[in-house]
């Protein structure tokens, strides 16, 4: 019988209210970002690399294999299962009732080869290895569709020189993984991507590739995109590392920043947005959306940035958190969690956190997130709430309030 995740009711006393509306990103104020849960009961893991969401669970992939959360209450994610795997996990791909993971130890002198398992998780808290093969090197990242998988390989010793590759396997038979080809890059291959016929890779050398996959025993580049770089004031860190695929978009970010490529001709990849020379270390694109992590060098912290693509001149800052990890990520509705040891899952919302409420001699201290144009409003009753604005409060970030009665109820607002 499939388990169903079961959580825990705490009854606490709120003196926060606020709302996230549907369409939190279709407003042009800017929208915030707070943690709202933390994985609890996990063992410790090691770095997380990668994380998927199906139905109540999140599947995290890390250094020493699967992890496996209840996330039926986001606020409160609960491990209910795991595996180990006989290498490092670097990747992370959901199909069906199967996880398919990327294998394989970091890069040596020796070149090490990689592989890729699938695990069965019909039942979350006991997940079962039911397939295993070797990868000619070590496996950064997977993808699949339909019966294969497209497995992006680092650097190997052919002999003659190094090359990354581009394996596909036929998994019809998920106990026994197939290799059907095998494509030749002149860099580790550290991203891919499929949509239809064709899949898109970033190989640390041509920024992305684009492949014609209709036979997937006989792949074959038929598009490349470089992008110019002469526009750089300093050095730039390199090609893309990750590439997504939307529709007739080719979305490919790394040490040069985000570009998003218009693949409607794969042998002629136009670009129409590019963002040279910020370096982008995790992108999720959903729906409209690009999330993205860029490193601030003066405030040496990581910031979420979200570019709306409908507008492709439009970023949107979300939020910035210190000690954010340059982690991959799953964007779910308003929430992202976050591959990470234990398991973070934030919040988006269209006003600014209340960090803490304290009360001392009298007076209650509130200090929240710095928002311009936000005011505090407060109440003594949810039944029937009469806010009222707190004088002063505007374009503030902090306050000391005299205490009034038993209860008192705080959230901000736009006057």
């Amino acid at each position: 019988m499939k388990p169903t995740c079961r959580t825990t009711s705490l009854l606490l006393f709120l003196a926060v209210v606020s709302w996230v509306p549907l369409h939190l990103l279709a407003q042009t104020h800017p929208v915030f970002l707070q943690l709202k849960g933390t994985g609890t009961g996990n063992r410790i893991i090691g770095a997380g690399t990668g994380v998927g969401i199906a139905g109540n669970f999140a599947y995290v992939s890390h250094s020493g294999g699967l992890e496996i959360y209840c996330v039926t209450n986001p606020a409160l994610p609960v491990r209910v299962g795991g595996s180990e795997s006989q290498s490092p996990a670097n990747a992370i791909q959901l199909a069906g009732h199967y996880v398919y993971l990327a294998l394989g130890p970091r890069q040596s002198i020796t070149n090490d080869p990689g592989a890729f398992e699938i695990v069965d998780v019909s039942d979350p808290s006991s997940p079962v290895r039911v397939g295993y093969t070797n990868t000619y090197a070590r496996a950064n990242d997977i993808r699949v569709t339909c019966h294969h998988a497209y497995v992006a390989e680092a650097t190997r010793w052919t002999g003659s020189n190094l090359l990354g590759a581009l394996e596909i396997f036929d998994i019809s038979t998920p106990s026994n993984p197939v290799r059907v080809a095998v494509f030749d890059t002149p860099g580790a291959v550290t991203s891919v991507d499929v949509s239809g016929n064709h899949a898109c890779l970033t190989d640390g050398v041509t920024d992305v590739q684009v492949l014609d996959v209709s036979d997937p025993g006989h792949p074959s580049r038929i598009g490349i995109y470089q992008p110019d770089l002469s526009r750089c004031a300093f050095e730039p860190l390199g090609p893309a590392d990750y590439v997504q695929l939307v529709g007739n978009l080719a979305y490919s970010a790394g040490g040069n920043g985000l570009n998003v490529l218009d693949i409607t001709n794969p042998s002629q990849p136009v670009r129409v947005l590019d963002n040279t020379c910020i370096p982008i270390y995790s992108l999720q694109v959903v729906g409209h959306y690009a999330y993205m992590a860029i490193f601030h060098s003066f405030l040496n912290t990581f910031i979420l940035h979200v570019v709306d693509t409908s507008n492709l001149t439009n970023w949107v800052p979300v939020g910035l958190k210190a000690d954010w990890p340059p982690v991959r990520m799953e964007v779910v509705d308003n929430l992202i969690y976050l591959a990470t040891d234990p398991l973070l899952v934030y919040e988006l919302s269209d006003r600014p956190v209340i960090q803490s409420i304290s009360k001392k001699d009298g007076n209650v201290t509130l200090v929240w997130d710095y928002a311009p144009g936000f005011v505090l409003q407060r109440t003594t009753s949810l039944t029937d709430p009469f806010w009222t604005d707190v004088p002063d409060s505007v374009d503030q970030n902090t306050i000391d309030l005299p205490a009034i009665g038993e209860n008192q109820f705080f959230r901000l607002a736009r006057p």
